[in-house]
């Protein structure tokens, strides 16, 4: 399946709350070493609440993230150096619904970059014919879960070990509102 002209490509430069921005584009393969540098800049939370683990190989997961294909859509929020910040992706489980996820370097959390960076994911996946995210987050992050709630209006299953995020993303990204 070949990517299609989309709102990551015509993308602005997001401007976050403290004023700086960060430009998004698509996560190549060539991404790799970058994307380690940025797994291993995050504190040990960043990863868990992520990663849902405690001591991931962040070689291997540096080259999942940077994965390309038809079953798996990511992007990359990057530095005025070109530094990757963040990264979002969604991941097919059905025809017409994907996992949602996403992680931002400790330094810019909570900046209002989350939201945006997921927006772009909606877009493209509503392209694929993708109609809700669903996402699993642990009951600790609660800003994560604040995202999904207050940007996008997600239903969630809360248990004491895992809550079950879902969401529909048929509206245009511009009717979600920043958390």
């Amino acid at each position: 399946m070949a990517y299609r002209l989309s709102s990551i490509e015509r993308a602005r430069p997001i401007v976050l709350r403290d004023g700086s921005t960060v430009h998004v584009r698509r996560v190549q393969p060539r991404d790799v070493a970058e994307m380690l540098r940025f797994l291993k800049g995050l504190s040990a939370r960043s990863v868990y609440l992520r990663l849902c683990c405690g001591g991931p190989n962040l070689v291997a997961v540096a080259h999942e993230l940077t994965e390309v294909g038809a079953h798996r859509r990511g992007v990359v929020a990057v530095g005025a150096r070109g530094e990757i910040v963040a990264h979002a992706e969604y991941v097919l489980i059905s025809a017409d619904t994907a996992e949602v996820a996403v992680v931002v370097s400790d330094s810019i959390q909570r900046k209002g970059l989350a939201t945006p960076l997921i927006q772009y994911l909606a877009d493209d996946a509503r392209g694929n014919g993708v109609e809700r995210f669903v996402a699993e987050v642990l009951p600790t992050n609660r800003a994560m879960l604040s995202v999904f709630c207050r940007g996008f209006g997600a239903s969630v299953i809360d248990s004491d070990t895992i809550c079950e995020v879902e969401f529909g993303i048929t509206a245009a990204a511009g009717d979600c509102v920043a958390a």
